[in-house]
């Protein structure tokens, strides 16, 4: 009888110390902003000697990263900070490397109130250190509340334990994706059909190509039919770049390129008269097509919402895009005995070399619909018809 109370008074502390160690785990945190995206906290331990941030960092593997020695958190708003006291997996300060574009690490800090709602990681006070603040420690994000939790703090040199770690990583990937961070994993541009792809619930939706059909605001004004069914814009958008605002708004820039072909209907063509561009009807020939066709490179500055429905992204984003003219030209395509011949009206056309135009985007998972407006003529003012393109489309997000 004395052997069993000793066993049970024995087991009673020995679950009471263990639980005492661990008290409060939030896997995969969510978060209000990010200076630079390429660290991430994949869980948080409050405990009653000790808080724990383990995390994660994509970086260059041939460029080096470090953790100030002075970094700190900041716990609901209070301005007090807590000092971080050592480091597993790196050495605090020190010039370390990832192997493979990935490391793991963990750092430890005094004790933090397991009442706590948010808390932020401050790296430092300089311009290019780590801040990830509004760290969300609600009951929401507690996904276990338990003693005996393990976590493997990966340096970059152990094949072993970051194999061993990948479920941990694949995990993150999937509650970002849940909860529709705006933020590229390790970068903030992307490139098109770059070799590693990103994550779409993480990033802008400038990225891609699409086709719209274009039309003229004023072409009731002029003595020309478009013919709307042949007429569209191309685009290609290679590079988009963001800024992420919190976790669900961005800012939206890149660089694309748009190719339109405006096609209209009869024997009239678009050239320039004395110095006016015009278009010019022909009462003795017969044209089999008259097109005018413009070239831009586009930048746009766009401000992008995002979240999620069931498991797609679901996004709507609107702002201004500018368009640098790069090559124009006004062709006719004459019927003559024997076949067709092909006439250059003209190049420059007194086309704006610089424009602008608004557009709107929303669309669900990598399709959308856009929509763009100018308000500006793309003729120079005086010298060309009061013609301000307009058109609607869709867009294949890559």
């Amino acid at each position: 009888m004395i052997m069993n109370t000793k066993i049970f008074l024995l087991c009673f502390v020995l679950f009471v110390t263990s639980f005492a160690n661990a008290q409060k785990i939030v896997n995969f945190p969510a978060f209000k902003s990010t200076n630079r995206s390429s660290l991430k906290i994949e869980q948080i331990e409050l405990r009653n000697d000790a808080t724990i941030l383990r995390m994660k960092i994509s970086y260059d593997p041939n460029k080096f990263w470090s953790i100030n020695k002075e970094s700190y958190l900041l716990v609901d708003g209070n301005p007090e900070k807590i000092l971080v006291t050592k480091a597993e997996g790196i050495g605090l300060g020190e010039r370390m490397y990832t192997k493979n574009g990935t490391s793991l690490f963990s750092l430890y800090f005094p004790p933090v109130d397991t009442a706590a709602r948010t808390l932020d990681f401050i790296e430092g006070d300089c311009n290019a250190c780590y801040r990830i603040k509004g760290v969300d420690l609600s009951e929401k994000n507690i996904v276990q509340m338990y003693a005996d939790t393990t976590y493997l703090a990966v340096k970059a040199s152990d094949d072993d334990v970051a194999s061993k770690s990948s479920t941990i990583i694949s995990n993150n990937d999937q509650y970002v994706s849940q909860n529709s961070s705006a933020t590229y994993d390790g970068s903030p541009y992307n490139i098109m059909f770059a070799w590693k792809k990103k994550t779409k619930a993480k990033n802008p939706h400038w990225n891609g190509m699409g086709i719209a059909l274009a039309n003229f605001d004023g072409m009731n004004n002029v003595n020309a039919d478009l013919a709307i069914s042949t007429s569209y814009s191309f685009i290609i958008n290679p590079i988009d770049y963001c800024v992420p605002i919190s976790s669900h708004w961005l800012l939206v820039s890149g660089m694309g390129l748009d190719f339109s072909r405006y096609h209209f209907k009869g024997n009239v063509g678009l050239t320039v008269v004395d110095g006016i561009t015009k278009f010019v009807r022909s009462a003795d020939e017969s044209y089999k097509s008259s097109k005018l066709i413009t070239y831009y490179i586009t930048v746009p500055l766009l401000l992008e919402y995002q979240t999620k429905l069931s498991n797609r992204t679901f996004y709507i984003s609107g702002g201004v895009v500018g368009y640098i003219k790069y090559y124009s030209k006004s062709q006719i395509d004459v019927k003559v005995e024997g076949g067709i011949e092909a006439r250059n009206l003209g190049r420059d056309l007194n086309i704006l070399p610089v424009n602008g135009r608004l557009m709107f985007q929303t669309g669900i998972s990598d399709i959308s619909f856009y929509a763009y407006y100018s308000p500006f003529s793309l003729f120079e003012k005086g010298k060309g018809p009061d013609l301000k393109p307009i058109g609607v489309g869709i867009v294949l997000d890559f």
